[in-house]
């Protein structure tokens, strides 16, 4: 099957989920209660999904028939998940085969990674037969894939709407928080795949069939170290030439690469020819997940930015301060502000208890009329190429309590009407409170500026340096 068929296996109908617990007590097993979720099994859809618990020791599982094994169930299944030990995982592949199953997504881990020789050799053998038989496989050790267009997650609390960013990801953990963190700003994705030791489907088949997949229009990696050797490169290059990608790459300290290696049984390489080779294929590398969040976020909403000089609108006078100095940090220029525009900003800014420069501390509301009359003049001064607008709503939240939801989405409304008069791109950032209440806001301030297609940031430094990357990334990659 070519990568970029891979298609076929990311779209089943029919899903063996093999050791549910035994126990009916508690919340649905992680997988099978995020393919519930996800409306996998939904009777009103135009194609429901057919879902098939697999324990012996059960005869229902939440309310559906439960089977001894794969072999019990009466109908043809696309995709099992295994979440069982590994000694038995051999005898599962068996009748995997028998049944016709085109992927099987080992969730078991205990094999190459632990550096044991028998453990290692059992993966080896597993894979062969799985070639041998036709079944291809995701893992061992990690958490499968998540497709909303298909309706399936591995856990609860995913996106259910699709969206045109793509993952790979050789660490469960980060997929799934980069999709619960991500989804919450706004982040929306085609499909997301953790493939942990990538002992068969590896980082090179999954680029190649993002890279040519209708529903993927941006590519975000974590890899730890390339299972498929010299291809990868030329399959970054490729993908880099058809759409936007950025690469974390974990395990480049020596530290981090005896880590990985004991994580995914990887071999991580070193920063400075991952570096080269990255930029080479003309992809973006960043050092960390909130960076590739954070670059994706701003690459889904923004596109690639025009220029690098940015007007920054924010209130009292520590922080913007702190925000000129963290946009050149970033790679960003903060150009003065025109005696023009400083004038015209003059007569809805008193001088006392602000800053009329660039960036600009302000003292209006961020609800109020004279905040996006601010955020206007600045931008349409013809000095900037973007805007930052630095919220400070935990005064709504702590203040003016009844009325917190009222004002985030006037200040988000004042947010639109400047990126509309201006025509700049236009990014916000707000630092939620640790508090629950105001966690709650910080939600919903995040769902109303994601409808509006506006990034928010939780700092100015992470908002400038997704800006800057922006504006410096490199050329192609646009579709």
């Amino acid at each position: 099957m070519p990568d970029h068929d891979l298609d076929l296996l990311f779209r089943p109908r029919a899903i063996a989920v093999v050791g549910v617990p035994s126990t009916q007590e508690g919340p649905p097993f992680p997988f099978f209660r995020g393919l519930l979720e996800m409306g996998f099994t939904d009777e009103t859809s135009e194609a429901p999904g057919r879902l098939y618990p697999v324990n012996p020791k059960l005869s229902t599982y939440q309310g559906l028939p439960c089977y001894p094994d794969l072999r019990a169930i009466p109908r043809p299944v696309d995709y099992v998940i295994c979440a069982i030990p590994a000694a038995a995982v051999p005898d599962l592949l068996e009748q995997c085969i028998e049944k016709g199953v085109r992927l099987l997504h080992l969730f078991t881990s205990g094999f190459t990674e632990t550096g044991d020789a028998a453990r290692a050799e059992l993966e080896r053998r597993i894979i062969a037969r799985a070639r041998a038989g036709g079944v291809r496989i995701i893992g061992p050790n990690c958490v499968g894939f998540y497709r909303p267009a298909a309706r399936v997650a591995w856990s609860p609390g995913f996106p259910r709407e699709p969206g045109p960013v793509g993952v790979l990801s050789q660490s469960g953990g980060h997929a799934a928080q980069l999709v619960r963190e991500g989804g919450l700003r706004g982040l929306r994705f085609s499909t997301v795949v953790s493939y942990g030791n990538a002992s068969d489907l590896n980082e090179t088949d999954l680029l190649r069939y993002l890279a040519h997949d209708p529903d993927t229009s941006l590519i975000g990696c974590y890899i730890e170290g390339p299972r498929g050797g010299r291809e990868f490169f030329p399959a970054l290059r490729e993908a880099a030439a058809r759409k936007p990608v950025v690469v974390l790459k974990g395990g480049l300290t020596e530290a981090g690469a005896r880590t990985a290696a004991s994580h995914t049984a990887s071999l991580a390489g070193t920063a400075a020819v991952w570096d080269a080779a990255i930029r080479q294929a003309g992809a973006v590398r960043v050092g960390d997940l909130e960076e590739l969040e954070d670059l994706l976020l701003a690459r889904q909403f923004l596109g690639r930015l025009s220029g690098r000089r940015v007007g920054i609108v924010g209130a009292g006078g520590g922080n913007v301060v702190q925000a000129a100095d963290e946009a050149i940090r970033a790679g960003l220029e903060v150009p003065p502000l025109p005696a023009e525009a400083r004038a015209q900003i003059a007569r809805f800014t008193p001088i006392a208890g602000t800053i009329i420069q660039n960036p600009l501390d302000t003292i209006a509301e961020n609800w109020s009329e004279a905040f996006g009359d601010t955020l206007i003049a600045l931008g349409g001064t013809g000095a900037v190429d973007m805007l930052i607008a630095w919220l400070e709503l935990g005064w709504a939240v702590w203040k003016y309590t009844g009325a917190t939801e009222a004002r985030i989405a006037a200040a988000v409304a004042q947010l639109a009407r400047a990126r509309t008069e201006t025509g700049l791109p236009l990014a916000a950032v707000f630092r939620a409170p640790p508090d629950p209440e105001a966690w709650a806001h910080y939600r919903s301030l995040a769902a109303r500026t994601a409808a509006l297609r506006i990034p928010l940031f939780p700092s100015i430094r992470r908002a400038a340096l997704a800006l800057a990357r922006l504006a410096a990334w490199p050329a192609g990659g646009e579709r």
